[in-house]
């Protein structure tokens, strides 16, 4: 029920033609992509450290108040503070 792509039967075709030491290489690359994809790899779970996830500010914090004309922060708009709390 599992058909091969076109894809897959020519990579599989080119895999045969390897020697086992290439071969062996290619499952190493592949073992390695595999364990870097999110919640696909058993590394994370033993021990690895999970990448930090940031906020939009820390990941846009140079750009504040690099546009002329704004402010270089909304906390001094007082138009944009009217209903705080509200």
């Amino acid at each position: 029920m599992n058909q091969l792509s076109d894809t897959d039967k020519s990579l599989l075709e080119k895999f045969h033609q390897l020697s086992s030491i290439q071969r062996q290489s290619i499952q190493d690359f592949l073992d390695f992509l595999l364990s870097q994809k999110p919640g696909r790899n058993s590394e994370n779970s033993s021990g690895k450290e999970e990448e930090k996830q940031l906020s939009f500010y820390e990941a846009t914090k140079e750009l504040a108040g690099v546009i002329d004309g704004l402010p270089s922060d909304l906390s001094t708009n007082k138009k944009y503070l009217e209903n705080l709390g509200k």
